[in-house]
């Protein structure tokens, strides 16, 4: 049985994986230097932060699960439908802004 930590350590994991990937291919719709450089260090702290819950996985003897190949999929098809007509910098920050903000509702929700 996963103990409360381990749930939360999982959550991050994974919600910094998709961050990471998200933003890898957003960063490749933008011809936005100031967005594209927020998304670098965006993307830089989603890596440090997912291997400090790897390393924390590690310490309480678990293995880290990222995100299965159908979610990364999933999210890939919605970043291209809702670029496919818009590929503008406020379309762009609305999606990180989303995705961000669902990230931190999903690690509460691993709170409880």
């Amino acid at each position: 049985m996963q103990s409360d930590n381990e749930k939360m350590l999982q959550e991050i994991v994974q919600n910094t994986e998709m961050g990471k990937n998200t933003l890898d291919e957003l960063m490749s719709l933008t011809h936005d230097q100031k967005l594209r450089d927020e998304m670098l260090r965006q993307k830089r702290e989603y890596r440090r932060i997912n291997q400090a819950a790897h390393t924390a996985l590690d310490a309480i003897g678990a293995e880290a699960h990222g995100q299965s190949a159908a979610v990364r999929m999933s999210v890939s098809m919605g970043i291209r439908t809702r670029t496919m007509m818009d590929k503008s910098t406020r379309n762009l920050a609305t999606m990180l802004a989303e995705g961000s903000g669902q990230g931190v509702l999903d690690c509460k929700r691993a709170e409880r």
